[in-house]
């Protein structure tokens, strides 16, 4: 377990499909012996989860189902049908804990399926609401996050009443600005809060109006002044040709 660790600690944070190839031997021979003992085998797919993740995020389309994703939402899968050993140990505000659920998250929604990415979210939340885990772990503001742009996604897919939705609206806005306020707490800087808030364009898209449309322009060009982003750039792009 520890020589895995230091597999995946070694490895660069951006790896070409060539190195991801040429590691990949190495992580199976691991992650294989890790499942061979029962008590271990949770490990043992979530190391392979956490390699697939790794070759997903590091992919040029972002968490590309068919170059990682898919693999590791099957090895995610396996591993959460076995208890986490270290379960216990959740609660613990220190511990930063396995990212499973937020790994098939992401590529439960990037793969075009919300309803399934927020139910992985909405596990996150349980922990994530309580004051056992503090503002400075990362799995704070991933949980936020995750839920947030969910919840934008799902905006459009549900025939909810008109008050519903400005509650949806809400409740959605509020987790991105939770979101960024913990990234900050764990010790990012002013980029990595606009990498939770820089989504609240697309949320005031969905709101239709010329006042929305204003509003967007503002956000996101305020975004723009921090750091420059291909999809915060789109959500301005659309708010000045619609208000055209």
């Amino acid at each position: 377990l520890l020589n895995a660790a230091l597999e995946d600690w070694n490895m660069p944070d951006s790896m070409e499909k060539a190195e991801l190839a040429a590691a990949m031997p190495k992580v199976e021979s691991r992650a294989k012996s890790l499942i061979a003992d029962r008590r271990l085998a949770y490990f043992g797919y979530a190391a392979k989860a956490a390699y697939r993740f790794r070759q997903a995020n590091s992919a040029a389309v972002y968490m590309d189902w068919d170059n990682g994703c898919k693999e590791l939402v099957d090895e995610a899968t396996a591993a959460l049908a076995i208890a986490d050993p270290a379960a216990s140990e959740s609660a613990d505000p220190e511990a930063a804990g396995l990212n499973l659920h937020y790994w098939r998250g992401q590529c439960w929604r990037r793969h075009g399926e919300p309803a399934l990415a927020r139910q992985e979210f909405e596990k996150m939340m349980r922990l994530a609401k309580s004051e056992a885990l503090l503002p400075t772990n990362p799995l704070k503001y991933q949980a936020y996050h995750g839920m947030g742009t969910v919840m934008t996604t799902l905006l459009d897919q549900s025939e909810s009443t008109p008050e519903q939705r400005s509650k949806d609206v809400a409740q959605a806005l509020s987790y991105l600005l939770d979101a960024g306020e913990f990234r900050v707490q764990a010790g990012m800087t002013e980029v990595g809060r606009v990498n939770s808030t820089g989504n609240i364009g697309f949320l005031l898209l969905k709101e239709n109006t010329p006042d929305s449309l204003v509003k967007t322009l503002e956000h996101t060009g305020a975004v723009d002044e921090i750091h420059t982003s291909t999809w915060n750039l789109v959500a301005e792009l659309v708010a000045a040709r619609a208000l055209q």
